[in-house]
């Protein structure tokens, strides 16, 4: 490894210990649980890291049992300690169907980016104003177009026309990369509540009868299968709407295996 390498560890470790579990959860703190924790100390020491995350922060929620643990965390070299302004537990962008808690870190590292240029956002346009500002942006045409000329000079005040009332008519949208083709303004409204009140349910979690923990877990349900819904309806329309050239693209979709972008093959034997 270089001198100058710098890392940083994320996840699950599924280890408990004083270090970074809150001290009232001495249940946790068994024989067994301080020797499985022992060989990541040691790690942590060998490579000089230091724990980012404070101390006491839950990271997860049982299930079954409701109780609060730490058995996630994030660990980054010393050189790099200084770089981290943010490092705390988000409840409200827990995905559905979990009881683990996400872990937001912001590092201030010196970085070049290429700036994506803005599209044009085609399906949210007014095609009536379109249509209607279109025409008055085309000029007269010719009655006969004979030469070649004449058809250069056409097609230029054509192209004029469209790419000036696109300008005026059509809103931009800047492309992100996490986008979905699935994701309607239902769902963001869902999401929005739902992270409301993933946060109340967070700051009453020593209340265990608290109307938000119920609240939390009945709209955390619906939102996933509201998720599903817009999957499977995205798809049969897709189906629906597909041209013949999309059929071999539509068959890709349906051989490869989720989370693969290869098509599967049988090795020789």
């Amino acid at each position: 490894m270089r001198d100058n390498a710098t890392m940083i560890w994320a996840g699950d470790f599924n280890r408990h210990h004083p270090l970074w579990d809150r001290g009232e959860d001495t249940h946790l703190f068994t024989a067994q649980a301080r020797r499985a924790a022992e060989r990541l100390i040691n790690m942590l020491a060998k490579h000089d890291m230091e724990m980012a995350l404070p101390k006491g922060n839950p990271t997860l929620q049982h299930m079954s049992s409701k109780r609060f643990s730490c058995p996630d965390n994030l660990f980054c070299s010393a050189s790099i300690r200084d770089c981290i302004t943010r490092c705390e537990v988000v409840p409200s962008l827990c995905p559905p169907c979990t009881d683990h808690f996400p872990i937001v870190t912001h590092l201030t590292l010196p970085q070049s980016r290429i700036a994506d240029a803005p599209n044009y956002n085609f399906w949210d346009t007014d095609w009536d104003a379109f249509h209607k500002a279109l025409t008055n942006n085309l000029p007269a045409c010719p009655t006969a177009i004979e030469t070649e000329e004449q058809l250069t000079a056409a097609c230029d005040k054509l192209t004029h026309a469209l790419q000036k009332t696109i300008g005026s008519c059509v809103k931009h949208s800047k492309p992100r990369p996490d986008s979905k083709r699935w994701w309607n303004s239902d769902l963001t409204k869902m999401r929005r509540r739902l992270n409301k009140l993933r946060v109340i349910s967070y700051r009453f979690r020593a209340m265990t009868n608290h109307p938000s923990h119920r609240e939390t877990k009945m709209l955390s349900n619906k939102y996933g299968e509201e998720i599903l819904s817009a999957k499977r309806q995205h798809w049969v329309s897709y189906l629906e709407d597909m041209l013949a050239s999309d059929i071999w693209t539509a068959n890709k979709y349906l051989r490869d295996p989720v989370g693969d972008g290869g098509t599967p093959r049988i090795p020789t034997l």
